[in-house]
Order: C-alpha cells, then structure tokens, then sequence
C-alpha cells in the first residue's frame, strides 16, 4: 500500500520506496495490477479476487471501517457479468468460496473503539489477516440463497454497510465420525 501526500510518501512495503523515489520494483508492481485485472478477472474472478483480499487483509488500518472503501476501486474493476452482486466484500456467484475465508492468527487491535464493519459471514468483519485455505473450484454447493442483503452507510455498493443478512438452505454435513 502506498500513501502519498504533499510532503510524504509511506510505503507499507518500505524496501521498494527509498530516498524519495519510488523503485522500479514498486512500479512494475503497481502497473502489473492495473493492467491485467480485467482480463485475470475474466478468467478466474474468484482466485483473484480472494488473492487480492488475502494480501490486503495483511495491511494494518487505523480505522477498521475502512476495510471494504479501501477495495471498492478493485471491486468496481472486477467484470459485473462473472461476479454478479457484491454483498460486503463477497461476490455473488463465488459465494461457496467467498464464505470460506478462515481468519489468520490474532485480530490485530483497533486504534480506537471497534467499529461495526460487516456482517460476521463476510471476511471483513475480521480486523485480522484471512485466507482462503480450501480450493473449492471442484466442489458445489449443497445450499441454496434464500436471502442475501446488506444495508449500505452511504451510495457506494462497494463501501461501508451498516448491516447485512445472509440466509441459506441446505444440508449439514458432519467432519467425520459421531463422537
């Protein structure tokens, strides 16, 4: 992540900002994730995007609530026909994988009071790391969306929610063998 103002430049990745410049590597980086998006977007939008979200969910925030503003420029970018509805960080039609994020160690601590930021189905009610450990492109679902909605705090459908509900049909399916 990379701040710039008038009369600072912060890199959360320091080596690659030295003396006021911006290496290459930096560049290159930024390019590459500009450029093919879309088209990475059309072949795989749910890889990419739980990539995206496992690398971002590294980054310490001062303000939790901002989780889901800081990736709305990404989401916007992500092909409307592959993803269909955005639903507080989760797309649509990669809902299976989308639920299954798992937290990564300890909730990083808040700088100030813990903010509402998702409802608890969504990987950014986390204030820590997430990732994706199961590949569920082979695997399909055995439920069903009966309802599927989130309260938006503002006009942008990919920024802050004020609440959400997710409420699903389906199966229960046992880890392994009654205790």
């Amino acid at each position: 992540m990379l701040l710039e103002c008038r009369t600072h430049v912060r890199c959360e990745c320091a080596e690659n900002y030295q003396n006021g410049t911006i290496t290459p590597s930096l560049k290159t980086n930024l390019a590459q994730l500009n450029s093919p998006l879309e088209r990475l977007a059309e072949q795989l939008p749910g890889p990419l995007w739980s990539a995206i979200v496992t690398q971002y969910s590294m980054k310490a925030f001062t303000f939790v609530e901002d989780r889901l503003p800081a990736l709305s420029g990404i989401a916007r970018c992500m092909p409307n026909s592959l993803t269909g509805k955005y639903t507080a960080g989760i797309w649509e039609t990669d809902l299976l994988h989308g639920l299954c994020w798992q937290p990564v160690g300890m909730p990083r601590p808040s700088t100030r009071r813990a903010a509402y930021t998702a409802p608890s189905f969504s990987w950014a009610s986390w204030t820590g790391s997430v990732n994706w450990p199961l590949d569920t492109s082979n695997m399909q679902p055995a439920f069903h969306v009966i309802e599927c909605m989130t309260e938006l705090d503002g006009v942008d459908p990919f920024g802050r929610v004020k609440a959400g509900q997710l409420v699903l049909e389906g199966k229960c399916v046992s880890e392994g063998p009654p205790a």
